[in-house]
Parts: structure tokens; C-alpha cells; sequence
């Protein structure tokens, strides 16, 4: 066989195996869409937990072994209103745990879409509904019913024991391409440091902007570096005000807006809530890596950002990476 041939040939075998042994193209289950949010791949899997020192309370979460993404800020209002409209076809319920604070919704069923002003608020739900929104991501936006109530969380499990308890689903099903975080999820994105005491030193942060001291509340304009515990003095914040407070992985507004959902189950099927809120009072407990609230899945109030799995690069670099072994199998061939 010509020398060109075979090693052309061979290039296609390697191809060919490759995108067999699971290599996805893009697009593919494996590369969920962004939907418009804005990602974060949090890599270092396998961190350690926090010691003592860095949690002096106790924490024992944070450590994760795997990549994943997760939203850089909350679910918007703007974002929400979109879910909202899709899934009011299956619901009566008014309420601000569906609704969210922003958009009304009548006894007759009307929606009134929020005002433009708050389209880049955090958005406020329970626990329940926003299960729902990322079964309907994970469906890619499907229409029918059977979008919403299934897919990472099957919501024939959200029911509650007559003595109060919940048997919620919290853990995601296998292939989930979008889900609520884990607290150990929240937790790592927010303050963990890859680089903590020194390059390739690992560690966390007692707050979630990179330090050990209390966020400063206030306006951005004024030098603020949270609107967590403001309610009183300023009004509500778009996401993304602060980008001076990132945590050391790039995330914003783990501090103030809205205390935030976590799929983690704290027992009974409360789920655990870390972050503070603009309303809190003490936020400089509520932020801290080692102090956290829960709450009932059922109760509205909360917000929180979307996890989602990291996209399988496409079959692309493994095709050049072929075609420059074939040239340069080619090249010795000929010599």
C-alpha cells in the first residue's frame, strides 16, 4: 500500500475508535446548552475538607471529586419569568414560592411579567420549584408536563410525613446535565482556594470573597462589598454588583442578595442554606464557611444558582490531532 494511503488510513482508524469510545460532538447530552447563564468550571477534584483552623465552628463539606460548572451569579428574575410562563399551564399556585417577589399573578391566573427594573434581580422561590426549572433545562425547555417533574429531580417524591418531614428527592439522577449544588458544591465554589497558602497550597476562606474578615455592607458606589443585611438603608442589588467580592474561583454574590438553595439534605428533608441574604440580620455569621441555616423545601424566599455538568470536548481537537499524526507518520514514511 502507498505510504500516504496507509497513513491516511490509519488517521480514519484512530478517528473512528475514538468517537466510538465515546468522544461526544458538540451538541451531543454530554455539552449541555448555557441558556444564556454565565459558567464557571470548578476543576481541582478530589480537595481536601477544611481544617479546623479554616473552619473553626466545623465543616465538614467542601471536598469534591469531580469537575463541574456552576452559575457565576443567582437565578435572575428575567431568568425565572421565562420558567414561570412555561409552567403556569400546570399550576394554579399564586404564591411568591412559584411567582418569585416580582411578577404577579392574579385569582384568575393572568401573569403580569416583572418590571424591567428587576429582571436582573436575584430571583426568590422554594426549593420545589426550582427542582422543577432545572428538570425543565435538563428536558431542553420541553413544553409537555413530563419536562418539569422529571429528569434530575422526580417530583412524585415531593410529599410530606404527618409529622412534618419531607421525602423531597435531593440527589440528582445519573446523566443529569444541569442540578441544584450540593453544599459541598456551593461550599468549594465559594470558598475554596486552590492557592490558599501559596502556589498548589490548597485551602478555604472563612468568608467568600478570598479573606477571613467580614464583608463590608453598603453600596458599590460607596465601597460597599455586600448589600447582605441592607435592607434598611438601600434598595434591592442586580446580580453581579460587587465583582470586587469574587470568591477565589471567580464566583460573585455568595454574600447578601438572597440566601441560596442546596440540594443537600440537612435532615428530615430541610435543606441546607448557606449565604446570607439582603435582609439578614448578623450577616457576618450567615457568610462564614462554617455557619449554616436550612429550611423546608416547601417555604419561598430563597434563591439560587444552577450546577451543570462540564461539556466532553468535541471530536474537533481529536480530528486535528489526527490529521497531525498522519502528516507526521507521512513525513518519516517518505524520508
Amino acid at each position: 500500500m502507498n505510504a500516504r494511503i496507509k497513513s491516511f488510513s490509519i488517521g480514519l482508524t484512530i478517528a473512528a475508535t475514538l468517537t466510538a469510545g465515546g468522544v461526544a460532538s458538540a451538541g451531543s447530552p454530554s455539552a449541555p446548552p448555557d441558556y444564556g447563564m454565565n459558567f464557571v468550571t470548578i476543576g481541582h477534584a478530589g480537595n481536601r475538607l477544611p481544617t479546623s483552623k479554616e473552619a473553626p465552628l466545623g465543616a465538614n463539606y467542601g471536598s469534591v471529586d469531580y469537575e463541574y460548572r456552576i452559575m457565576e451569579t443567582p437565578v435572575t428574575v428575567g431568568m425565572w419569568w421565562e420558567f414561570v410562563q412555561a409552567y403556569a399551564l400546570y399550576t394554579d399556585d399564586s404564591s411568591q414560592a412559584f411567582t418569585s417577589g416580582w411578577i404577579l399573578r392574579d385569582f384568575e391566573g393572568n401573569l403580569y411579567p416583572p418590571a424591567d427594573v428587576a429582571l436582573q434581580y436575584p430571583a426568590d422561590m422554594s426549593f420545589r420549584y426550582a427542582a422543577r426549572f432545572v428538570n425543565w433545562l435538563h428536558n431542553g425547555k420541553g413544553s409537555d408536563r413530563a419536562s418539569f417533574e422529571n429528569g434530575v429531580y422526580d417530583t412524585s417524591t415531593f410529599t410530606q410525613n404527618p409529622d412534618g418531614t419531607f421525602n423531597d428527592q435531593s440527589v440528582r439522577n445519573s446523566g443529569s446535565k444541569y442540578w441544584i449544588p450540593t453544599i459541598d458544591e456551593w461550599t468549594k465554589a465559594n470558598h475554596y482556594d486552590p492557592n490558599r497558602y501559596g502556589p498548589g497550597q490548597e485551602g478555604y476562606w472563612l468568608y467568600p470573597d478570598g479573606g477571613n474578615e467580614p464583608l463590608i455592607p453598603g453600596l458599590p458606589e460607596n465601597g460597599g462589598e455586600t448589600d447582605a443585611g441592607t435592607v434598611a438603608t438601600q434598595g434591592p442589588s442586580y446580580v453581579g454588583s460587587y465583582p470586587w467580592s469574587e470568591s477565589p474561583l471567580g464566583l460573585l454574590d455568595a454574600s447578601g442578595g438572597l440566601q441560596e438553595w442546596t440540594s443537600s439534605d440537612s435532615g428530615g428533608g430541610r435543606r441546607f442554606l448557606p449565604d446570607s441574604a439582603q435582609t439578614s440580620g448578623l450577616p457576618e455569621f450567615l457568610d462564614r464557611l462554617d455557619w449554616l441555616t436550612t429550611q423546608w423545601p416547601s417555604n419561598g424566599g430563597q434563591g439560587f444558582r444552577i450546577a451543570s455538568a462540564v461539556p466532553t470536548p468535541s471530536t474537533l481537537p481529536v480530528l486535528i490531532a489526527v490529521v497531525a499524526y498522519s502528516r507526521r507518520r507521512n513525513r518519516w514514511i517518505t524520508r
